[in-house]
């Protein structure tokens, strides 16, 4: 009678964890790297669940996810990985939950483990996807779009999901300003912890008859389920005349930049985005620190940068910059 109320207090404490979703079962001993058996809860409410995708739950008063299974088709209580936590251990006494949908967990924590999984599973929020874009002063990151994905940024940026690799991109606003402009991106490579794209940008102003041409590398790394560094360099592989320089604030316009920066995937699902840049022409240090807020569909960001710590001053060119700025993932 006691280890059967003990039993049931554990279950109903996992519910505040998960609102709602009760642990179908916990994981009883492991089979192999992929595969464990499952010890099922004795409970008519925990009993009624369906079998297809589940998520693993280290400690039943955690949010953290530790990988993504699927029972096999001919064992009843054996269970193997369709996803993996590269930095969580699964052990017995692991809590199971079940789904038609991971994101009906409304408030299971940011992890790094879901977006890679999300990405070939499911329809998606912004906020619960790999961050595409991270500012208009910090620029992109190696991942792309969806096939007919629209994203629009508030000044104008705009790019448009062609295959899984490969995103078409462009700001509006440059034609109204006489200075046509385009971009593109191409995903070369892509493992459980790593991105990689390449690119190319460009644009014409008439008025000076000048001409930038940018080429551009792109690396995410994944170092944890809630941070990921992000590594950009851009090379101008064309002459940037005099006018140019009022732009090298933006990244991938006309001047040359190494940037390495840090992306902290917050509980909420919100990022900080932070860390150093290096601009080749000017020969200055500079960086970015910036929160970035995500919903359904849009983004909210607060950021402050600059391409010059010493300039101690509030310029676009080569002082300090504080910026608010919104973005629409379609």
């Amino acid at each position: 009678m006691l280890k059967t109320i003990l039993s049931l207090f554990i279950v109903f404490a996992a519910v505040n964890t998960f609102a709602g979703n009760l642990p179908i079962g916990r994981v009883a001993e492991i089979l192999s790297d992929q595969c464990f058996l499952v010890q099922y809860f004795k409970n008519d409410i925990t009993l009624k669940f369906s079998r297809t995708n589940l998520v693993v739950i280290s400690k039943y008063n955690s949010r953290r996810i530790s990988g993504i299974v699927k029972k096999e088709p001919d064992r009843s209580n054996t269970y193997c990985f369709q996803g993996k936590s590269l930095w969580s251990l699964i052990a017995p006494g692991d809590y199971l939950y079940s789904s038609d949908h991971l994101l009906d967990f409304d408030n299971i924590r940011g992890s790094n483990q879901i977006f890679k999984y999300l990405k070939k599973n499911e329809e998606v929020e912004l906020r619960h996807r790999a961050l595409f874009f991270q500012g208009i002063t910090i620029g992109e990151t190696a991942e792309t779009l969806k096939p007919g994905d629209l994203f629009f940024h508030i000044a104008g940026a705009t790019s448009i999901g062609i295959t899984n690799d490969f995103v078409l991109g462009t700001n509006i606003g440059g034609f109204f300003l006489d200075t046509p402009n385009g971009n593109i991106k191409y995903k070369v490579f892509e493992n459980e912890s790593d991105a990689i794209s390449l690119g190319l940008s460009g644009k014409r102003t008439h008025n000076e008859s000048a001409t930038s041409l940018n080429v551009s590398f792109y690396w995410d790394s994944k170092t944890s389920d809630y941070m990921t560094t992000h590594t950009f360099l851009s090379f101008a592989v064309a002459n940037i005349s005099s006018t140019e320089q009022q732009t090298v604030a933006i990244k991938s316009a006309g001047s040359s930049t190494l940037q390495t920066g840090y992306e902290y995937l917050r509980t909420n699902w919100d990022r900080v985005l932070f860390g150093p840049s290096y601009n080749i022409e000017l020969k200055s240090v500079g960086g970015y620190l910036a929160y970035q807020a995500l919903w359904s569909k849009w983004a909210f960001e607060l950021s402050a940068s600059t391409v010059n710590i010493r300039e101690a001053k509030w310029d676009f060119r080569e002082g300090y910059l504080l910026l608010a700025e919104t973005y629409w993932l379609f």
